[in-house]
């Protein structure tokens, strides 16, 4: 293979150029991917075409794992929207605000009601908001720390679980550079090492508990117990009510009855029992489509019998949930064309030449994971900066310390969750000051500090784990992330009792 040495990083510097400056994730893989081979095929733009379309777009969507993938992503989109509309989450979060008395308690739980929603990190914070704002406002809590713990509980908790449609797309991703390897195992194993994702959902008990907030968050605080509800220089926030003919016709178990099937499904069609079999990826990924099916069908005979939709209905809300997966189908494929241009120009064995005696192995996972939050935090795309690092991660893991290689892949995941968990220009920081009827750049000033805080917390995970390799590591994260924040608030006197009002 003809080396293009540091011309074969171009496609890779324009995709970011081009997603960082338009914001258009789909317009810059397909560029970088056209310029990649541009540049293989002497700057024939005719040739280039008929090789983009022949030689790799059209293997890439054969290949019978990645339908597998693209397939599951369809199959879950269905699910999700079939879940989305049932009610039964609504029902289950409106239940229980009717029994929280207290303010500590009330935000507790809004956080467990995110959990609640864990397979949907869109749909989340369009439940949790709506749902406690009123408690929020009757115990005067700001709509912020409501939009904070809303966006904590979204992302951060559905790439955690590698059943739902981010474990699929992560897994065609790792797929495409680990052909000979099983991916969910894999994607199983980077769990420990995802810092930023699961400090985040960590943080928000502790903020709760101890009664302690960063600046921003405490003039909110402040002006939210005085009865103001929004910022005086920020313009308010039209209030969408939740659909309440939905709610009473719905009951918890419209929700809980389709998750067990789909659950019960996994363990049934998996031999050795999910998720620690030991067969193929592609089974197992059949299988969770399989799985997904049977979900799907258990939500819309729910959703019949407590006369919620009809069976048209539902098949219908199933359908336009497959519509709306097309835009992440189309940005996986393109992410797998760039990622076989870059190979084709020997992107990853210029990288590894250039850090081989130039770099330490233990600093892989930290430079993966600052530059991950960069292009994350820049486009607001954390699925996109997943396609543009991955390609680049992995071989570097593999040829410089291939026991690093679960370390690596976390930070590819931790850097790009950082972005969509904190970007004012991320589809799920957006959707939760809505969900929350509150402002977004004052939902952004307010959360920022404290991904700032997990992120610090991340970095320094990421340097022990580099050195450790060891799971464990998140432990120390942990202690990390608590103790600086204690001495930080502590020291710069950034500390507020928090009042517990009864209703």
């Amino acid at each position: 293979m003809e080396s293009y040495g540091i011309a074969s990083l171009i496609p890779i510097v324009v995709t970011i150029f081009i997603a960082m400056k338009f914001k258009r994730l789909l317009t810059a893989l397909l560029v970088g991917s056209f310029l990649g081979l541009l540049i293989i095929n002497n700057f024939n733009p005719f040739l280039t075409l008929i090789k983009l379309v022949d030689e790799f777009i059209i293997p890439t969507i054969g290949d019978s794992w990645n339908a597998k993938i693209l397939l599951l992503l369809v199959a879950i989109s269905g699910f999700v929207k079939l879940l989305e509309v049932s009610g039964g989450t609504f029902s289950f979060a409106d239940g229980i605000t009717k029994k929280v008395k207290s303010k500590r308690a009330t935000m507790l739980v809004s956080w467990l009601g995110g959990f609640a929603v864990f397979w949907s990190d869109v749909g989340s914070p369009l439940v949790v908001g709506p749902i406690f704002r009123p408690l929020y406002d009757k115990l005067r809590i700001s709509r912020e720390k409501l939009a904070w713990i809303a966006d904590t509980t979204a992302s951060p908790v559905s790439i955690l679980i590698p059943f739902l449609g981010w474990g699929a797309y992560i897994m065609g991703l790792m797929s495409n550079e680990l052909p000979n390897q099983e991916m969910f195992p894999l994607l199983l194993e980077t769990i420990p090492f995802n810092f930023y994702a699961i400090l985040s959902v960590l943080f928000v008990p502790f903020i709760i508990l101890v009664g302690m907030d960063l600046k921003p968050m405490a003039r909110a605080e402040k002006r939210a117990q005085q009865g103001i509800i929004h910022a005086e220089d920020l313009d308010e926030v039209e209030v969408e009510e939740v659909d309440q003919s939905v709610i009473e016709k719905s009951n918890i178990w419209v929700m809980v009855i389709p998750l067990v099937v789909f659950i019960g499904s996994l363990v049934l069609l998996q031999p050795a029992g999910f998720p620690f079999a030991e067969g193929s990826a592609s089974n197992i990924e059949l299988n969770l489509i399989i799985a997904v099916l049977y979900g799907s069908a258990a939500s819309i005979i729910m959703m019949r019998i407590n006369k919620i939709k009809n069976i048209g209905e539902s098949a219908t809300a199933f359908f336009d949930g497959l519509k709306g997966s097309s835009n992440i189908i189309f940005i996986l494929i393109t992410a797998w064309v760039l990622g076989g241009v870059s190979k084709a120009l020997g992107a990853p064995d210029f990288l590894v030449s250039v850090a081989q005696g130039n770099l330490a192995t233990w600093a892989i996972p930290l430079i993966i994971f600052i530059s991950a939050a960069l292009i994350s935090f820049s486009t607001g795309s954390s699925w996109g900066t997943f396609s543009i690092m991955m390609p680049l991660a992995i071989p570097l893991a593999l040829e410089l310390d291939s026991s690093l290689l679960a370390v690596t892949i976390a930070a590819v995941l931790s850097g790009g969750l950082f972005g969509d968990h904190c970007s004012p220009i991320s589809d799920t920081t957006i959707l939760s000051g809505t969900g929350s009827s509150c402002n977004l750049v004052a939902h952004v000033r307010t959360q920022l500090p404290y991904a700032l805080f997990v992120a610090s917390a991340a970095i320094v995970s990421f340097i022990i784990a580099g050195i450790t390799k060891s799971p464990a590591t998140l432990l120390i994260g942990i202690v990390i992330l608590y103790g600086i924040f204690i001495l930080v608030t502590r020291l710069f006197n950034i500390h507020k009792p928090m009042e517990e009002t009864v209703r």
